[in-house]
């Protein structure tokens, strides 16, 4: 159950809430400032609202405070400045305050709408809620409260002081259009290189460690901002360390009863699978997943379908192949942070293109061995989601786009190229 969903039982909502005036004797349609605080919190408790909590909750074992302004109705202005104090505390009202209970009871909702506008965007990710799986700093927003930069990329290979590595590879051909980063982007290991060719083109800032370096030789556009000290040092650090994590934890996962063990979509085939059956949570371990083999817009086509909030995981032991104009799709309210392409082992192919459609969270962790390395190519490939890998190579005019904001219900599909670049046909390295 969410928040907004208990609206109804509004008045039974105790959780330390306090209303605090500027001024007991303020006008009536003055703005009523409100400070929520939320107790450390088991999961499984409810807040004294019916019905527990969804599973791994995001406010579990947090204190969020939030201070805002808001406008309230004028009738609930007149109740709330009746109360002498000028801190009071709002509470479940006895049978004998009916008439004031009933009035805070008509505006605590309104209230609420605009209290949880103004509240930090929590997670609402799929993959957090259902399988507890949190890629903390590398994830797109912060779980716990707060946020992280929107990741398009967040890659995490190392190289030495005496060996550089370059961990993410961007070119492209002259006639490429559109932006082919657009997002953040992380280089999360030490010693590690970005480096960017071609008429390449990025929307975002850049996190890096101190020690990583840029080579940007683009004729492109480039904006947004690098950005390196040492406390993105750690929170770099903390971040792949969590993804690594969230690989292990996810390889752990039981494979949901009649999944497949492979997945081999070709030319004009399509499979569906649908996670509502299951409580929202599907879950496959794969030895390879392969699509492809069409031109014209008809290669193979997966569909994975569930409500917003449900999760998908998909563990890949073995090959990862999406071109030939192969496709995934998802439906019924699924957004790119509830589905989860889980990528292990190594020596096998890690290649998405032929201007394939992928939509998900794409991470590569191999807990045992060597790294992958994923290789992207392809003019028109599509990437709607964050890409987490040990090394990612972004050819062609390959597109990345960071997931939606749901959080925020907002996404960025109008947004173009700021017209203040900082970076235009840089040839300077750093």
């Amino acid at each position: 159950m969410t928040l907004l969903q208990t609206l109804p039982a509004a008045n039974r909502f105790y959780a330390g809430s306090r209303l605090k005036r500027a001024s007991s004797r303020a006008p009536s349609r003055d703005p009523v400032k409100v400070t929520l605080k939320l107790p450390r919190l088991d999961p499984s408790t409810s807040l004294g609202m019916t019905g527990p909590l969804k599973e791994f909750s995001p406010f579990a074992g947090q204190l969020v405070k939030t201070d805002f302004d808001c406008e309230l109705p004028s009738g609930c202005a007149r109740n709330a400045s009746g109360r002498e104090a000028a801190d009071s505390t709002l509470e479940y009202m006895p049978k004998s305050r009916r008439s004031l209970a009933n009035s805070i009871r008509i505006v605590f909702a309104p209230l609420l709408l605009c209290l949880f506008g103004a509240l930090p965007a929590f997670a609402t990710d799929g993959i957090y809620s259902k399988f507890g799986l949190d890629l903390g700093y590398a994830g797109r927003i912060g779980y716990m409260g707060g946020t992280t930069p929107e990741w398009a990329i967040y890659v995490y290979g190392a190289g030495t002081a005496n060996s550089r590595f370059n961990a993410l590879d961007i070119s492209s051909s002259p006639d490429a259009t559109g932006l082919q980063v657009d997002g953040n982007i992380a280089l999360a290991g030490v010693y590690s290189t970005l480096t960017v060719s071609g008429q390449t083109s990025i929307n975002g800032d850049r996190y890096e460690q101190t020690t990583s370096t840029e080579l940007i030789k683009s004729t492109g556009t480039i904006t947004g901002s690098r950005f390196s000290s040492s406390t993105i040092n750690s929170q770099l650090n903390s971040g792949a360390a969590s993804l690594k994590n969230v690989s292990i934890a996810a390889a752990g996962l039981t494979a949901t009863a009649g999944s497949p063990t492979s997945l081999n979509i070709g030319k004009n085939q399509s499979r569906i699978f649908d996670n509502t059956p299951f409580g929202g949570k599907y879950v496959m371990n794969l030895s390879s997943f392969v699509m492809g083999g069409g031109n014209n817009g008809n290669g193979g086509t997966l569909t994975l379908n569930g409500a917003a909030g449900s999760a998908f995981v998909l563990n890949i032991s073995g090959a990862f192949s999406l071109g030939g104009n192969a496709k995934i799709l998802l439906t019924g309210g699924l957004t790119v942070s509830d589905v989860l392409f889980n990528i292990t082992g190594s020596n096998s192919t890690f290649t998405i293109g032929g201007d394939a459609l992928f939509n998900g969270t794409l991470l590569a962790y191999n807990s045992s061995g060597a790294q992958r390395a994923l290789q992207i190519t392809g003019h028109n490939t599509q990437i709607n989601g964050e890409l987490l890998a040990y090394k990612i190579s972004l050819q062609s005019g390959a597109h990345v786009k960071k997931p939606k904001e749901k959080s925020k219900e907002k996404d960025d599909d109008d947004d173009v190229v700021a017209s203040n670049s900082l970076l235009h046909a840089r040839t300077s390295a750093k």
